[in-house]
């Protein structure tokens, strides 16, 4: 009895370590409140699998059984050739039977991998719209068609498995032999297996019919979809080969019983003829009928191609304006788009991640990986942002060893937030959120959690709540230890510690003493594969942003799309299929790993499908957070691909669409020194309600550099998602991306400053162009860097500023605005202060030389400031005297003035 228990044990705890991975995944979705998203697949797999492989079996074993009688009786008959011995015969019949349970599992395990396109079929939504040949809603395609098409593939591989098993063991019984006929032994095997060409000859029909639907995505000729010949002679000849083969079914059934087999023959070799020859005739056809007169025959089916194309993107849905530019801007248009002009981003992302990293790592093994653009109401002005997140890289860590890597250094640390478009005297990044523990200004975003457990750098597991509180963040020499407090990890208990050490490969786990009753282990902490682990359904964007919520907290933002490639008619896209939404928001704590989902739009069928398959998992979006919502953007993935379809699907005429006559292409610019495709931005912009928080992109004219239209996709409350469409004027010049770099590359006074920098040991770094409609014209912005051979810290030192007709450069936008109009911004009032002034305008009662000293003056302070925060000593100290020489100057310039 001991030995039975000790032995169950064993066998348990082996089973246990074999399924180690499964049982902790089970445990980790559990510990998230989505053990659902784990079981359902699990078992629609199960449930499709056994269907499909109970369903083969029966096909399988009923073939058999009708095959062992006769086969009892062939070792009966001694005129029969026997190729095996009695007991080779008895060891076949006693295998074979495992032998069609095995090929049976086989299909079922085939069939379980496509679970989804059955589950799918049973939480299928509409999609209101009609395939315009055959007029079925495409929830057809997207959910019916593939299942049918799973089972009918699945039967027609188990019948003709059991028509080569039926036909390999009546050879080696030794009973084809086709001249006995009637209630011969040759006759039962000849029953058994033109029934099975009968029930073969009948899916082949079925096979055909279902065959006409996939002309729909048919790759062949000028578009996608079904062509002139795809609808004139390969639908019909698959119809007909379907009907057929379907006449051969019933005449193969007859002749089984004792018709004609001829007959059956004649009409089996007709639907191969029918297959083979409307493909060889619409080829025929393409060549004689079609290409001579393309556009005529075709132009129907082009038409039918466009509008689903724009349907499948929503570009049905983008809406298309008029833009008539003015020329230029003037000092009016500069005091009427105050507000806008002050959030013209000027930082690139890619020169500050390089300043961030240099200013605020503060140790090697903290680092950024991106910049990202967002906005928040600061002192009640909606202001655009740049933030990045501090994290942690434990690849940089001076000794990565297991108690390091596993329990000390677990987490990142706060970020790091700039305005857009402020600049301090020395060309830096005027950082509003910074530092270790992170310090906000007056107003900006505090972060009262700012630990973070999970992020876009972060991988691997941790374990936190053990006897040794972890690392925090460094403070000076010394360094500040915290434990973990949220809900987040799978607790470690014994039997726990056996199973992540087993699935880890980690013995450390088992036996390091600083692991207590208490500890848990925090896993799929990368933000991308802990969302993609949960629901691997979804296509998610490749940039995760950070949002600082009103209560402090640092949350992941992260849009996920529903996409297919069965959407009939529309072009595909690599990597994507042919239809695409961003349907879904999901959201990620950083400090607790917490995992929402938001379904954005209810009414689409891919995502309210999914929604349902897996248990209704998708929130509302009206159940997101206030503070959270105000941070959602249109995703940028998703209108790169609308912005590229748009390039060629904003021409709805067939006529105009074949001949490609306007093509567009995305805007290019100079970024460093080469020619690059531009990538769509975040902009503060007027649309017609005042400044919002929008997304950009501009199109030129293929094969020219003049801009033609501009693309906007709103952000903000109910506006979010309408895509806007700016068509500039045809029969007038307005200048592209390139056309405004080329008009810097030849202004004589930039181009000098420009050589003159790159001679003095530095080097030039071209930003972002940001093109902005500005006050009814457009508006082009150039962030100029100067980047020093020694510090490689670029430095913002120029802003080109320019309109059709005007360019200037200047050390600041406002400047660059005064130079093109004579009109510089205002300077923003504090809360209770005084009304605006113009930057830079005489103070009344204050001469001219006084105001420098005091601008001066202002830059010496705002340096102290920037190297105090950077924990420059020796720069503070310098900044310091030269604040105090300028002091000592204004004071004698007061007096010699009295």
């Amino acid at each position: 009895m001991i030995r039975r228990i000790i032995g169950a044990l064993v066998g348990l705890l082996a089973i246990s370590l074999l399924f180690s991975h499964a049982i902790t995944d089970w445990q980790w979705f559990a510990s998230l409140g989505y053990l659902p998203l784990m079981v359902t697949p699990w078992l629609w797999r199960l449930a499709v699998g056994a269907g499909a492989g109970l369903l083969s079996l029966v096909v399988l074993y009923t073939s058999l059984l009708a095959a062992r009688p006769v086969l009892a009786r062939a070792y009966l008959r001694p005129d029969l050739p026997r190729p095996l011995s009695g007991r080779s015969w008895q060891w076949v019949r006693r295998w074979s039977a495992l032998l069609v349970v095995g090929l049976a599992a086989a299909l079922g395990v085939s069939a379980a991998s496509r679970w989804m396109d059955v589950a799918l079929f049973f939480h299928r939504r509409p999609f209101g719209i009609e395939d315009p040949v055959f007029g079925r809603d495409v929830a057809f395609y997207v959910f019916a068609l593939p299942a049918v098409q799973l089972v009918t593939s699945t039967l027609l591989a188990a019948v003709l498995l059991a028509g080569v098993l039926s036909l390999l063991v009546y050879a080696l019984a030794g009973l084809l032999d086709w001249r006995h006929q009637g209630e011969g032994l040759a006759g039962r095997p000849r029953l058994h297996l033109m029934l099975l060409l009968a029930m073969l000859a009948l899916l082949w029909g079925v096979e055909s019919w279902l065959a006409r639907y996939d002309l729909l995505f048919s790759p062949r000729g000028v578009f996608f979809g079904a062509s002139y010949a795809d609808v004139h002679v390969r639908m019909p000849a698959r119809a007909v080969a379907a009907v057929l083969a379907g006449a051969a079914a019933m005449l193969t059934a007859w002749a089984a019983l004792g018709g004609r087999a001829r007959w059956a023959a004649g009409a089996a070799v007709a639907a191969l003829v029918a297959t083979v020859g409307g493909g060889l005739l619409a080829e025929a056809v393409q060549q004689v009928v079609v290409r001579p007169n393309e556009l005529a025959r075709e132009e129907p089916y082009l038409r039918h191609h466009i509008e689903m194309t724009r349907r499948a993107y929503a570009l049905d849905r983008v809406q298309e304006v008029a833009f008539e530019p003015a020329p230029a801007l003037d000092a009016a248009g500069v005091t009427a788009a105050e507000a806008l002009l002050r959030e013209v981003r000027l930082w690139d992302w890619r020169p500050l991640l390089t300043v961030y990293a240099q200013l605020q790592a503060f140790r090697p093994y903290y680092s950024f990986l991106e910049v990202d653009v967002d906005r928040y109401l600061v002192n009640g002005r909606l202001r655009q942002v740049m933030l990045a997140v501090r994290e942690l890289d434990t690849s940089r860590l001076q000794n990565p060893s297991w108690v390091n890597l596993r329990l000390q250094y677990t987490h990142g640390y706060g970020v790091v937030m700039s305005p857009v478009a402020e600049v301090t005297a020395q060309g830096l990044p005027r950082l509003a959120v910074a530092n270790l523990p992170p310090r906000s200004e007056p107003g900006w975003p505090e972060l009262r959690r700012p630990e973070v457990y999970f992020g876009e750098l972060l991988s691997g597991w941790v374990v936190v709540g053990g006897r040794r509180p972890e690392f925090d963040y460094p403070a000076g020499e010394e360094n500040v230890f915290t434990r973990y407090e949220g809900r987040d990890g799978v607790r470690l208990g014994w039997w726990n510690r056996l199973l992540f050490a087993t699935r880890f490969g980690s013995p450390e786990l088992l036996l390091s003493r600083e692991v207590g009753p208490d500890s848990r282990v925090l896993m799929y902490r990368n933000v991308m594969e802990r969302i993609q682990r949960l629901v691997p359904y979804l296509r998610y964007d490749r940039d995760p942003y950070p949002v600082v919520t009103d209560d402090g907290r640092l949350v992941w933002m992260v849009d996920a799309y529903t996409a297919t490639d069965r959407f009939p008619y529309a072009r595909p896209v690599a990597g994507w299929g042919n239809y695409v939404r961003a349907s879904v928001k999901v959201t990620v704590d950083a400090y607790d790993g917490t995992v929402d989902f938001y379904l954005v739009d209810p009414a689409e069928p891919l995502a309210a499908a999914l929604s349902s398959l897996l248990g209704g998992f998708m929130k509302p979006l009206s159940e997101m957070p206030e503070d959270l919502r105000r941070h959602i953007r249109y995703p940028q993935d998703f209108f790169m691909v609308q912005a590229v379809m748009l390039a060629s699907y904003h021409m709805e005429n067939p006529v105009v669409f074949y001949n490609q006559e306007d093509r567009w292409d995305i805007g290019r610019e100079i970024y460093g020194e080469a020619e690059v495709t531009m990538e769509p931005y975040y902009a503060m912009v007027d649309l017609g309600e005042g400044p919002e928080f929008a997304l950009l992109l501009p199109f030129t004219a293929t094969g020219r550099q003049n801009m033609v239209a501009w693309m906007a996709a709103r952000c903000d409350g109910e506006r979010y998602g309408e895509v806007q469409l700016y068509v500039l004027p045809k029969q007038e010049l307005t200048y592209g991306p390139m056309q405004l770099e080329a008009r810097i590359n030849q202004d004589p006074d930039i181009s000098r400053e420009l050589t003159l920098w790159g001679q003095r040991g530095s080097r030039v770094l071209r930003g972002n162009l940001i093109v902005v409609p500005v006050a009814g014209t457009i508006l082009y912005v150039e962030p100029l860097f100067l980047v020093s051979e020694q510090s490689q810290l670029p430095e913002l030192r120029r802003i080109v500023a320019g309109t059709q007709t005007q360019l200037a450069m200047a050390t600041d936008l406002s400047s660059a605005l005064r130079a093109l109009t004579g009109q510089g911004l205002l300077t923003s009032p504090e809360p209770g202060g005084q009304p605006p002034q113009e930057a830079g305008a005489p103070v009344a009662g204050l001469p001219s030389s006084v105001q420098q000293a005091v601008r001066e003056a202002l830059q010496a302070l705002e340096s102290a400031r920037q190297r105090l925060a950077q924990g420059d000593w020796g720069g503070f100290g310098r900044s310091m005297q030269e604040l105090q020489r300028l002091l000592e100057r204004l004071a004698g310039d007061e007096a010699g003035d009295s």
